[in-house]
């Protein structure tokens, strides 16, 4: 065998294969659980079917010990390392799925509008620092959107982060950022050339999620997320959005029917400010979509109610996704419990066991000496006679074998009991 179909020697550097493309961070509900493939002290692995793809891969559940200490060290140094390997021996790391919940789903949690005001003025001023400091975060959402009970909210997860240069209008980055349902539309079509107005569309779509209390963009594939903007957006046009058709996602890609923005449709029942900053903040156009000073200057911020002080606030409890988690099981086990329940009362209806002639009094198998409770042992619950159970008729009754369990029928004026079992085993039974 030659050195080339010996395949690459241990000194191939990283360069010589294809690089294997690390995605970012999905949603955890992309993907569907199959088998459990195995266990380790730090987490346990599945495979997976990714909603998107539909490919098959290899899920690592990381054991969270302490929620409130975040994610292990062993993990972290997992993940590093593993975005830095490239090799077709050695498993590559795709992106990193995460479930998380907080004050938004919780439907307990009352938001009124001084207190919408009040974060998302904070969310503002926020993301105005950084982009002053010429970064984009890239991941905006309301996941890494944290609230304490000072009411200070603070923007989180900067592992998607980057500084740009605000002069260098030609510089290329990764189209690969920002979680889908927060994706902007540009990002979704290709562009490489983008600028923080990323953020922007971000934080349109958490202020639409505070409103609504839900995600209103949630598309199951990056096509699918399209033509949820197209619906609530409206298609682009040359008038709308100049110069989309030069993006490499619109080579071959159909805008019919025309759609029309309903934006103010759909958010009829709110502030008609609320709704006005909305529809700046989704704009299709990035170079029109409106920027984190522009959005503080915005009368929604200066007309009646004003923003609250976060001070005033009210205090929450933690909420996070270790108690969505619990919720949810907890909700999981009791719809078990009342499937199995209604599963038991199915079965011993079809088994005759209960007397459902007559409900209000048991059968006669199931009181006696036994008891009524289904839970209580029966040696021989139900046995038939040619295709009939016990008769009451006193002409043809029946009694069981203690050597072999099987029903013997007898006639009432006989003295006879063939295979009648004696006391002892009575006794037995008792």
């Amino acid at each position: 065998m030659t050195n080339s179909d010996a395949g690459p020697s241990p000194s191939t550097p990283l360069a010589s294969f294809s690089q294997t493309q690390y995605y970012g961070v999905s949603e955890y509900n992309e993907y569907t659980f199959k088998n459990k493939v195995g266990e380790g002290t730090f987490g346990v692995v599945h495979t997976a079917r990714d909603s998107r793809t539909k490919d098959i891969v290899a899920m690592k559940h990381i054991f969270m010990q302490n929620e409130n200490e975040g994610v292990p060290v062993t993990a972290l140094r997992e993940i590093k390392i593993l975005k830095q390997l490239n090799h077709p021996n050695i498993i590559p790391l795709l992106e990193i799925a995460v479930k998380r919940a907080g004050l938004i789903e919780n439907r307990n949690v009352e938001f009124k509008e001084p207190q919408i005001k009040c974060y998302m003025k904070q969310l503002f001023e926020g993301t105005l620092y950084l982009h002053s400091n010429n970064i984009m975060h890239r991941d905006i959402k309301c996941a890494n959107i944290l609230v304490n009970n000072q009411g200070q909210l603070q923007i989180g997860d900067f592992g998607l982060a980057r500084s740009f240069d605000p002069d260098d209008k030609n510089k290329e980055y990764t189209n690969m950022v920002v979680t889908r349902w927060y994706r902007p539309p540009e990002l979704l079509l290709g562009e490489t050339r983008y600028t923080c107005a990323i953020d922007m569309w971000g934080l349109g779509c958490i202020f639409g999620e505070i409103l609504q209390r839900v995600p209103i963009l949630r598309g199951e594939s990056e096509l699918d997320q399209l033509e949820k903007i197209w619906e609530l957006c409206g298609t682009p046009t040359e008038e709308i959005w100049p110069g989309y058709r030069n993006l490499p996602g619109c080579q071959d890609m159909k805008f019919e029917p025309q759609r029309f923005n309903c934006i103010s449709e759909r958010f009829k029942n709110f502030n008609p400010l609320a709704v006005d900053l909305l529809k700046k903040l989704l704009t299709l156009d990035p170079k029109k979509r409106i920027t984190a000073k522009e959005a503080l200057t915005h009368d929604y911020f200066w007309t009646t109610p004003q923003p609250a002080l976060p001070e005033e606030l009210p205090k929450y409890p933690s909420s996070h996704e270790l108690d969505a988690r619990k919720a949810r099981q907890q909700a999981n086990a009791d719809q078990r419990q009342r499937y199995n329940k209604n599963l038991k009362y199915d079965s011993r209806k079809s088994s005759g066991i209960n007397n459902y002639n007559n409900p209000g009094r048991p059968s006669r198998h199931q009181s006696g000496k036994y008891g009524s409770h289904p839970n209580i042992y029966r040696p021989f619950p139900n046995r038939e006679f040619n295709g009939q159970r016990h008769s009451s008729n006193p002409q043809m009754r029946q009694s069981y074998s203690s050597a072999n369990s099987t029903f013997q029928p007898y006639s009432s004026s006989s003295n006879e009991r063939p295979n009648h079992p004696s006391r002892s085993m009575d006794k037995h039974y008792r």
